[in-house]
Order: C-alpha cells, then structure tokens, then sequence
C-alpha cells in the first residue's frame, strides 16, 4: 500500500502559495508602475529568481539509493537561506531548515534520477549556520522508493534519532542520518549534501 504525505503535504503548499502570492504582487507592482516593481523585484535573486539547493543523496543498509536533484525555495537569495533558512519566521512561526526533497512527482516521493525517488519531512529549527541535532531537529518520515511506479514505497520512521544537520555561511550543508527503520524492519542510513545558487 502507498503511504501518505501527510508531514510533506503540508510544506510543498507553502512553499507554491508563496511562490504565487510573490508572482501576484511582482504582477500587481509592474502593472502600477513606479517605484512598486523596482522594490518588488529588488526582493526576489538575481534576474528575480530564488535561491536552489542542488543536493545528492546517498541511501545505504537495506535499499541502496543514490542521486542528485534540485530543491527550488521561495526564499530570495542564499545569503537569505544561510541567514533565515528555507522557510523564514514569516511562515512557520520560526525559522526552519528542511533537508532538501526533490519536486514530488505525482506521489510521495520525487525523482532523484534513474527510478529512484525519495522525500522527508525532516527539518531544523534554524538559528543560523552552524551544527544541529537531537532536540533541534523536527520530523517524522522519510519515503525512498528504489524503483519507478512502485506501489511499495518505504515509509521510514527515525527509530535511532533523526540524524545531525550541518549548515554553512554559503548555505551548503549536509544531513546524516542513521537506524530509519520501516514497518518490514528495512534499516537504512545516508547522507544529503547540498550547495546553493542564486
């Protein structure tokens, strides 16, 4: 049976409403011309864009998976990420740092190349760059899925802790993690490293 996204659900949404509320206002702004569009704009990246994590994931124990993806914020610049997180106060009540997830793919999980795919829920409370885990870490579930249209998804669940984040000043980082276990008693441990661009 397919799991649900139950803990993913509820952040993909965030993320796309304020992708469209910011397009809303850009919009608004250069409709009314003057200095609204010039200030709208100055918020968002360079040439207007948000900031990416460009992250691998390496999966080992009892499923092997590994790939690269692309995890597109709502978050201006990575001086921003690195500074606030990938998802600011303004829209959690504090700030939080999720380990990035590729672009869900019609389902729980989103590619990260081959037939492989995989999501978590997985997040620090951000206090800036620096080491995170135990206490400062937040999250419930982690889908990986070895193979393409399985209806067997692998819900795992964070027996052994939710592993340790690593966030640096230019927003790159790392997760490790170690004991996820599922409901068929399949342990697996791994990495996602990530880099940011403008």
């Amino acid at each position: 049976m397919r799991s649900t996204a139950f803990g993913i659900g509820q952040r993909r949404p965030v993320r796309l409403l304020a992708s469209g509320f910011v397009l809303l206002v850009v919009v608004a702004a250069c409709s009314s011309g003057g200095t609204g569009a010039s200030t709208v704009a100055s918020a968002l990246g360079p040439a207007g864009s948000f900031a990416v994590l460009h992250a691998k994931l390496v999966v080992t124990g009892g499923l092997g998976v590994t790939g690269s993806y692309n995890d597109q914020l709502t978050v201006p610049t990575c001086a921003d990420v690195a500074a606030h997180g990938t998802n600011p106060q303004d829209l959690n009540n504090g700030d939080l740092f999720y380990v990035p997830t590729p672009p869900l793919g019609g389902g729980v999980t989103g590619s990260v190349g081959g037939s492989n795919s995989f999501a978590t829920d997985v997040a620090a409370t951000y206090k800036g760059p620096g080491g995170y885990s135990g206490g400062q870490m937040n999250g419930t579930q982690m889908w990986v899925d070895p193979i393409a249209g399985d209806q067997e998804t692998h819900n795992f669940a964070p027996v052994a802790g939710l592993g340790s984040m690593t966030v640096n000043a230019d927003a790159s980082g790392s997760y490790d993690f170690s004991g996820w276990q599922d409901p068929g008693s399949v342990t697996i441990s791994g990495t996602v490293t990530w880099t940011c661009s403008d």
